[in-house]
């Protein structure tokens, strides 16, 4: 067995699970180092410098979750095909951007098995398809995270910092068709709790997806052109008045094709949205900003690119997403050719 394998110390009278995380970056790390430290296998796929660290160092997650020091972890590696399994996975955790959900569970397909559950945790929508392609629907999950994470790994001979900034919300995780029996979910869910991670399993998971959808589409994208925080979008009349007609837009497009919410307009969500959603992540910056700053492709094709996809087939106005989404285009090519 090589030394980045997935040690098989499963034990039939034990609850550990062996489970893999593709896209080990500050969500992925947090995720798959509370569950090491709660006694299960887990394996990281992720970008060297991470890996690096886990490797050679493990990782130090502290912030509103608690502190928690993982020691090092010999199976992080950069490729799916440098694991060598001994035990089959239970569960895939896919947390990278969602532009790579394709790759990612292409990548992880030689580690499916029939009884292996794959579960994004991603932002915005079109994931969960393009996973139930590849694994079918009966084995695919989700989960909706409003919470926020950051990671430094720039710090030589340091563990990776993991650090948990912002919370808003328990961790919702369910299926999409609601074809997983309850009682699973609610085990995995347990299991997740046990290991310090707030989670509920839910029967409305597309809902807590949608509402993310809107609570992003209004606030990452103005958050990154302009370079501020979510409550200083919150404060002035302007850009307060422009989220306001993204959420107007996403709630014409996404009834006009019968998608279900918890709010019954969008009036009653911007109400919650100003006077709950915001205030606990007011100091929040959008991880979208960072990637502009980077140079990085952003997740705009999954939040308001996905609104106006939907407008369109229905004839809805949904002009000011559509600006919204160019301005971003414009950035991210300007800042990806000034990188290269």
């Amino acid at each position: 067995m090589s030394v980045n394998s997935i040690q098989d110390t499963h034990n039939p009278q034990s609850d550990k699970q062996h489970v893999l995380v593709f896209g080990a970056g500050a969500v992925g790390c947090l995720l798959g180092g509370l569950l090491r430290a709660a006694g299960h296998e887990v394996a990281f796929v992720g970008r060297k410098p991470i890996v690096d660290a886990l490797k050679n160092h493990g990782m130090q997650i502290t912030g509103l979750w608690g502190e928690v020091n993982v020691p090092r972890i010999s199976n992080a590696v950069e490729l799916v095909s440098d694991l060598t399994p001994a035990s089959p996975l239970n569960l895939i955790l896919i947390t990278t951007k969602t532009y790579a959900t394709m790759d990612a569970i292409q990548a992880c397909m030689p580690l499916v098995r029939e009884n292996t559950r794959v579960c994004s945790i991603q932002n915005g929508v079109g994931n969960l398809e393009t996973i139930a392609e590849h694994v079918g629907w009966p084995n695919t999950l989700g989960a909706r995270i409003i919470t926020g994470v950051e990671i430094d790994v720039s710090t030589p001979g340091s563990p990776a910092q993991v650090r948990v900034t912002v919370h808003g919300d328990a961790i919702r995780f369910g299926h999409p068709q609601n074809l997983f029996p309850m009682d699973e979910l609610e085990s995995i869910a347990l299991m997740w709790k046990a290991a310090g991670i707030p989670v509920e399993a839910t029967s409305d998971l597309l809902k807590y997806i949608w509402a993310k959808v809107f609570y992003n589409a209004a606030l990452n994208p103005l958050g990154a052109i302009l370079g501020v925080c979510y409550g200083r979008l919150a404060e002035q009349s302007g850009t307060r008045n422009t989220m306001d007609r993204i959420i107007h837009e996403a709630f014409a497009a996404t009834h006009a094709h019968d998608i279900e919410h918890f709010w019954p307009d969008a009036s009653s969500y911007l109400k919650a949205f100003y006077g709950d959603m915001i205030p606990k992540t007011a100091g929040h910056f959008p991880s979208m900003l960072r990637d502009i700053e980077q140079g990085r492709r952003t997740e705009i094709g999954a939040l308001n690119a996905a609104i106006v996809r939907l407008g369109d087939e229905k004839g809805i106005d949904v002009s000011t997403n559509r600006c919204i989404v160019e301005m971003l285009e414009f950035l991210e090519q300007t800042k990806s050719r000034a990188a290269s």
